[in-house]
């Protein structure tokens, strides 16, 4: 009887377990079925798993590298702090020139377009001054760096002297001396005293400094520079109150909570649309010349291309020639 009973009890296990375990054999063939209906999913998870794998990999490295970058700044601010503003200085007023000789480029580009829209001469002559002056600007753009062959590596470079020997070095006497001063410490007012007397007293030396520095190293006279700041030093610094006005908060927040050691660098940051105003201030009178000059020598060339009838009338020769 127990042995009956022990074989029954053990054959009522096996078919049980058989059971339950059926459920679990369908559910594997189900997904696996559905796996292989959709095999594009099994792609495309294993391609998420990868790049959450390694993307989370990047953003490590990232912030590693960034972290060794602060702490090296941070030593060469704390070993040499003048040197390391003033190169900052220069390196973000590089980048604003080149902000601004972009904006000039798509200027100049619009311009283009609505000149070489219009005209009076016909379809063949046209072509002849399109052809002539699309090879004029082959010849410039390997002749130049960047921005489509219209970059100018020597008014950058005039931008970074400028940032390196006196708007540096200058930022950082000055607001140690302003926080001699009214130290800001003492109440908000403090601080915002500081980025009134950042705008109005430094900026205009700055933006007189930017004339003349950009000036010699562009080979202007001194004739010439003398002129260019007695007609657009006043418009050029009403544009950098304007500019100064709408980042005011921004430098606020820098003169308030950040130690005088790094008020150079945030404000340098938040000034980087400052320095492309100023360049672009600075520049579009002496770029304004240039291409008046050379808009005359080409009005001269394009009279020779459609006036075909003068060349006919060798009365005109000693009007040219007087």
């Amino acid at each position: 009887m127990g042995i009956l009973w022990s074989s029954f009890a053990s054959g009522a296990h096996a078919a049980s377990s058989m059971t339950a375990a059926k459920p679990t054999i369908l559910g594997s063939n189900a997904v696996n079925n559905f796996a292989g209906a959709f095999p594009t999913l099994r792609v495309v998870s294993t391609a998420l798993l990868l790049v959450s794998s390694f993307g989370g990999v990047l953003l490590q490295l990232a912030l590693r590298q960034l972290q060794y970058g602060a702490a090296w700044y941070m030593t060469q601010l704390a070993l040499y702090p003048v040197l390391t503003k003033s190169a900052t200085a220069a390196l973000i007023g590089y980048i604003g020139d080149y902000m601004a000789q972009w904006l000039e480029y798509k200027l100049e580009q619009n311009h283009q377009k609505g000149v070489i829209g219009g005209g009076s001469c016909d379809g063949t002559q046209q072509h002849h001054k399109i052809s002539l002056n699309s090879s004029n600007s082959r010849v410039s753009a390997r002749s130049n760096l960047s921005i489509h062959g219209t970059y100018d590596l020597r008014r950058g470079l005039s931008i970074m002297t400028d940032g390196l020997l006196i708007s540096g070095p200058l930022m950082h006497f000055g607001y140690a001396f302003f926080e001699h001063l009214v130290p800001v410490s003492t109440s908000p007012l403090a601080a915002m005293l500081h980025v009134i007397a950042d705008s109005i007293l430094l900026d205009s030396i700055f933006v007189a400094t930017t004339f003349l520095v950009t000036g010699l190293f562009e080979g202007y006279r001194w004739q010439h520079l003398s002129s260019h700041l007695r007609s657009d030093y006043s418009s050029t610094l009403k544009a950098s109150w304007g500019t100064s006005l709408a980042l005011m908060p921004l430098e606020f927040v820098c003169f308030r909570y950040l130690p005088v050691s790094l008020r150079v660098l945030a404000v340098n940051f938040i000034d980087v649309v400052w320095d492309a105003v100023i360049s672009f201030m600075v520049h579009r009178k002496r770029k304004s010349k240039q291409v008046t000059t050379e808009s005359l020598g080409t009005a001269t060339n394009d009279a020779v291309l459609c006036d075909e009838p003068t060349l006919r009338r060798p009365k005109i020769e000693p009007a040219f020639a007087s």
